[in-house]
């Protein structure tokens, strides 16, 4: 009987441990943890909960451990065509909107893998190839 109620108890504590949050940490992230500048631009957050952080050296994603970079690669055709990131969007598909200084914006699709390039030439309703700020009101960006 003795034993029940200790094993009983026990599983009490450990449900209402389990159940408590975690506090939350402030953590230092920087260049030794993977952020390609210390100049930060633009932030967004996805469907997915990643943090989108735009620099003035790249693109970055942190998932909460570490980070996935994009940078400008003048060989890759439908990679990221600058690095100074002026402003980010994650739309309603889930697709990242990068606005790159002078490049105009680039889409990044929702599968993480091919951007999109939108210029003022082949766009007009830009205005300007150098755009900084974004906004979106349900599908429309």
């Amino acid at each position: 009987m003795r034993r029940r109620l200790a094993l009983l108890l026990w599983l009490a504590c450990a449900c209402v441990w389990a159940a408590a949050p975690e506090r939350p940490r402030f953590r230092i992230v920087g260049p030794a943890q993977g952020l390609p500048s210390t100049e930060i631009k633009a932030l967004a957050r996805d469907a997915d909960g990643y943090l989108w952080i735009g620099t003035a050296d790249g693109l970055a994603r942190h998932d909460g451990v570490g980070m996935r970079v994009w940078r400008h690669d003048p060989d890759v055709a439908d990679g990221l065509p600058g690095n100074n990131v002026q402003a980010l969007l994650v739309d309603a598909q889930d697709r990242v909107w990068v606005a790159v200084e002078g490049e105009g914006v680039s889409v990044l699709d929702a599968a993480r893998q091919h951007f999109r390039a939108l210029r003022k030439a082949t766009h007009p309703q830009l205005g300007s190839d150098d755009v900084w700020a974004m906004a979106r009101q349900g599908d429309a960006v």
